[in-house]
């Protein structure tokens, strides 16, 4: 009887399931959060490829025909591009124009066509402006966009997410850049 009971302690038959039945969920939760992690990181990092995009397609305009109301689609619909494979969508962007004038900092014009809710405030617009314009008659640029992300699994991170991205350009050809609505 005690031999059995000894053969029996000794047999490590089926110890190896046992112990991939304890770590098989740990890893699978750990490849899931990777997947969705990196999936978020992804697109944060589109996101601002496309912010920078979008105030460079607008930074190079020089004449005020070239920035009409029939560009700043364009420049939206490279924006939504740069996000492929991802919905363009969800994207969304606000493109404000600044220039430091000798009597302050004032907002030349603001453009929700991208599909902004709402216009950036010009308080908010003058704050980001602050550093890029120090000099009189220094204008910038400013593209601020924005991207709904919703994840395909959500098993570990939340479902969805509103990234933000913030980009800078200054006028190339010109010192103020024109109004896009002549």
């Amino acid at each position: 009887m005690l031999r059995r009971l000894h053969n029996l302690i000794r047999n490590q038959r089926g110890t190896v399931l046992v112990e991939f039945a304890f770590v098989a969920p740990i890893m699978i939760t750990m490849f899931m959060g990777v997947f969705e992690v990196t999936r978020v990181v992804a697109a944060y990092m589109r996101l601002a490829n496309a912010a920078t995009i979008m105030a460079e397609m607008v930074a190079q305009q020089t004449t005020v025909s070239h920035t009409s109301t029939s560009s700043i689609p364009d420049f939206c619909n490279g924006g939504k591009l740069a996000m492929t494979p991802l919905p363009g969508s969800a994207f969304k962007a606000n493109i404000v124009s600044v220039t430091n004038y000798s009597s302050g900092r004032a907002v030349d014009w603001n453009d929700t066509t991208c599909g902004s809710a709402t216009a950036m405030s010009t308080t908010t617009a003058k704050s980001l402006a602050t550093t890029v314009t120090p000099n009189t008659n220094d204008s910038v640029i400013i593209v601020q966009v924005t991207y709904a992300y919703t994840s395909p699994i959500s098993y570990i991170l939340r479902s969805s997410y509103t990234l933000v991205q913030t980009s800078y350009a200054r006028p190339r050809a010109v010192s103020t850049p024109p109004i896009p609505y002549s």
